[in-house]
């Protein structure tokens, strides 16, 4: 095995790592809040949904009210109730590769800043270092992948790293997936060299796990952390965020693919988008001042933003990130992303 994940999950009991689960909620006293909470949102490249939609993937709606980003603040609003101390200080690092977060819509939503990286090419840990310099060495600093959204607690893996003293968490899924999630020691990054790149599974946590650092994995019980890289990736998740949108009879089940083993779910319609009483749309999400035209057929699909789809078009599995040409908007089933020009 060459993966940190599949040594967890495959060799447990032949490495210097602890698993442990979550305790029971009691009377114990909360843990410290962290210090700070990390989102790497950069990348040397898009991934396949934000290069489609032409946006972050923070900006995507996962609730009829709430973008993926706004839906991170108040997991992070969560914790910090569960937490003793001020609320964490957020920060969202991107680079000039990928595209920068907009700031929430929702005046509720808590501060944050939105940072590009200090250097290029330093990786996922090199970025982590670099941002991490000016905290304290035995500062908690929670570092979340921003490609995710978490549908349970982050209080869990805090209390349980405070507890233990480790020098890095790992939260995983309850199926043992990595959940791209970690609570770290400040001090933990003074393995990550000053310059060159450096991932965060591969080469950090191995380079701890060998120096014999305290690296222990909390599985997540409540939730799980759902990537969203992909456009089927970001549907799974909208469902998973969604779970009153899903169930009930589908009228329109031949649109669906035969091998689609995922319930349905209503569409997730932002405000001020609009969608004819004659159109169907099933397990898509259509984004504020979207347009579904008369007669048009929306399935497992993404409407960005004042995106348009015209009357009688068909767009299945696909994203479309502007007013496509007439000619284009009908889906070969096969994924396809349209935007304008």
């Amino acid at each position: 095995m060459t993966t940190f994940e599949s040594r967890i999950t495959q060799e447990r009991a032949t490495l210097p790592v602890a698993v442990t689960l979550p305790r029971r909620a009691g009377a114990a006293p909360l843990p410290p809040a962290p210090t700070a909470f990390l989102m790497l949102a950069g990348g040397l490249r898009h991934s396949p949904l934000s290069a489609a939609a032409r946006r972050s993937v923070l900006d995507l709606a996962l609730t009829p009210a709430r973008t993926a980003l706004e839906f991170w603040l108040e997991r992070v609003d969560d914790l910090t109730d569960a937490c003793d101390g001020p609320r964490p200080e957020v920060r969202v690092i991107h680079n000039h590769h990928t595209f920068a977060p907009s700031p929430p819509i929702q005046p509720a939503m808590g501060a944050f800043t939105s940072e590009s990286e200090a250097k290029d090419y330093r990786g996922p840990a090199g970025v982590a270092r670099d941002a991490c310099d000016r905290y304290a060495p035995d500062a908690t600093i929670l570092l979340v992948e921003g490609s995710r959204c978490m549908t349970g607690s982050l209080a869990g893996i805090v209390r349980e790293h405070a507890a233990t003293g480790a020098t890095v968490t790992v939260g995983c899924n309850p199926d043992m997936s990595p959940a791209g999630i970690y609570a770290v020691r400040r001090s933990a990054f003074d393995h990550v060299p000053g310059g060159g790149f450096m991932d965060l599974k591969e080469q950090w946590l191995s380079r701890l796990v060998a120096a014999k650092e305290d690296v222990r994995v909390h599985v997540f019980t409540d939730g799980a952390s759902h990537p969203m890289r992909t456009l089927a990736q970001y549907l799974s998740a909208v469902r998973a965020v969604n779970p009153q949108l899903t169930g009930g009879e589908d009228p329109h089940a031949s649109i669906r693919s035969g091998n689609d083993s995922e319930s349905h779910f209503r569409p997730v319609v932002q405000r001020d988008a609009s969608i004819d009483p004659s159109a169907i749309v099933i397990d898509s999400v259509v984004m504020a001042g979207a347009v579904v035209g008369p007669g048009a057929v929306v399935a497992r699909s993404l409407i960005c933003p004042d995106a348009v789809v015209h009357r009688d078009s068909e767009i299945v599995e696909g994203v479309v990130a502007g007013s496509a040409p007439m000619s284009a908007q009908r889906s070969d089933r096969k994924g396809k992303f349209w935007s304008s020009r």
